[in-house]
């Protein structure tokens, strides 16, 4: 591996794909410190961004897994690295994200304009966040769920004390859900697919993956114990229940799709493509408003 100056380079980026803390570096001391002590670590210098994103992405070859049984690597958020953007970056993204308006649920269904909704390469992209911090004083609110639907709309922003993050991050996307029925003769004319994006993997696999093995085993996992979350997750299944239904009564051309979208939070923005910005900028907007510093 190739340690170098990074802290001298102009552009460098180090990735650590197997660590304390895997995920895209721009210093080397960041890497080292995300790296020394662990057991057969596993990182790369590069030049650029593009190419250290690649990497962070692609599988671990199996000359290099250290005797590993697989040769795939579980790519956790890369919120668990102490990437920071650029300075300049975080004044334009403060600069958009300024005005944004945002409320709590019911004030978003009163004034949503589906119209306003993010429309990204032909298909509108809802952003959803959850976000549980500690706090010492337990009546702060230490809790959120944000929901960026558009720049011009009313987005969902609700603060808590009393939940926690998987709660938070299953309750943006009930909203969203209950968004799409409220607004489904509109949705189905505009025939546009609607993608619910998260950064939450429990979140997608409860509601897709999960959920049928669940209601069959009477809301029980595999070991027996109870599913968490159950009403959340239930009302959840509701409205997906409710839109097929829906789906039923009309022609293929006017049906509506749903997909869900797993993204990784707090990586740095490439700013060279109009779609991963976007994608990006979103999820920030969501993020920002579940912590309530948007």
């Amino acid at each position: 591996m190739n340690k170098g100056n990074g802290d001298m380079d102009k552009e460098t980026y180090y990735v650590v794909k197997r660590g304390h803390k895997p995920g895209i570096y721009k210093t080397w001391l960041e890497c080292k410190s995300a790296t020394d002590g662990f057991k057969s670590p596993i990182f790369k210098k590069f030049a650029s961004f593009d190419e250290a994103n690649v990497f962070y992405k692609a599988e671990i070859p199996s000359s290099t897994s250290s005797g590993n049984s697989t040769n795939k690597i579980d790519i956790k958020s890369s919120s668990q690295s102490n990437t920071k953007l650029p300075e300049e970056e975080v004044a334009k993204i403060k600069a958009l994200s300024k005005n944004i308006k945002s409320g709590l649920f019911t004030e978003c269904t009163l004034q949503s304009n589906i119209t306003a909704w993010n429309c990204i390469n032909d298909e509108i992209y809802l952003f959803t966040d959850g976000s549980a911090r500690k706090s010492r004083n337990p009546n702060d609110f230490n809790s959120g769920v944000g929901v960026y639907l558009g720049y011009q709309c009313m987005n969902i922003k609700e603060q808590y004390n009393n939940k926690t993050n998987n709660q938070c991050e299953l309750m943006g996307i009930d909203y969203v859900f209950k968004l799409i029925i409220q607004f489904h003769r509109e949705l189905s004319e505009l025939g546009k697919v609607i993608k619910i994006v998260s950064d939450s993997e429990y979140s997608i696999k409860a509601c897709s993956v999960w959920l049928s093995a669940w209601k069959t085993n009477n809301w029980r996992t595999k070991s027996g114990e109870e599913v968490k979350n159950r009403d959340l997750i239930e009302s959840i299944d509701a409205s997906m229940t409710r839109i097929k239904l829906i789906n039923s009564r009309l022609d293929d051309a006017r049906k509506i799709k749903v997909k869900f979208i797993h993204v990784n939070s707090h990586q740095l923005p490439d700013v060279t493509d109009k779609f991963k910005f976007s994608i990006w900028f979103g999820n920030y907007v969501a993020d920002g408003l579940s912590q309530n510093s948007i």
